[in-house]
């Protein structure tokens, strides 16, 4: 792994615990992975 991809997830990383992750407590790690997903789905097309 190189030092930008590096960068690039831990921004990514700090992105998604302020967007997320830190938002309310989950009741199942599928619960949040489908917020997840969605999260980075809205933030991806919004840049586009």
């Amino acid at each position: 792994m190189s030092t930008g991809d590096t960068a690039a997830m831990e921004s990514f990383s700090l992105h998604c615990n302020l967007g997320v992750l830190n938002t309310k407590r989950w009741a199942s790690g599928e619960e949040l992975g489908i917020a997840v997903i969605t999260w980075v789905e809205r933030c991806d097309h919004h840049r586009r």
